[in-house]
């Protein structure tokens, strides 16, 4: 997903993009690469984990925070997939992409809505982040069948 975002990041934004939280786009972005939602869903994350723990963070470690959310959430997700996968293969069709686009909706635009950022983006850069996410969903997918056979 990350790879993918990153093409598709410097076709759609030739290097426009502009952060609206506290972690810069150029701070998140050594460690996760995404749309601007994907990139202001894991800083937000992370600007509450500051919060919630009364720690400040440099935005090093905010970054580094942000990153192993953002993963961590990522490979819990694609466990979920494959486990349901495992239990009806309605699941699959679509070759995961349904499933992690629906997650993306649920994820980074329920997130942003409930931190009160969802204003800040556009139909664009909703589209774009749901769109990452189904490319993880067939990565997923296709990871699952490779280990199946293998099996």
């Amino acid at each position: 997903m990350s790879a993918f975002a990153g093409l598709l990041s410097r076709l759609v934004h030739k290097n426009d993009r502009v952060s609206r939280s506290e972690l810069t786009h150029l701070e998140a972005s050594r460690y996760v690469t995404g749309s601007n939602l994907e990139l202001d869903s894991i800083a937000l994350a992370a600007d509450r984990l500051d919060r919630l723990t009364g720690h400040r963070m440099s935005p090093r470690q905010k970054s580094l925070v942000a990153a192993g959310v953002h993963f961590t959430v990522g490979a819990l997700l694609g466990s979920l997939y494959c486990a349901a996968a495992e239990e009806s293969k309605i699941v699959t069709r679509g070759f995961g992409m349904p499933f992690a686009a629906i997650e993306a909706a649920g994820g980074n635009v329920a997130w942003t809505a409930a931190t009160k950022s969802i204003a800040h983006y556009s139909v664009a850069d909703q589209a774009e982040s749901i769109i990452e996410h189904a490319v993880f969903g067939a990565v997923v997918e296709a990871t699952r069948r490779v280990l199946r056979k293998a099996a």
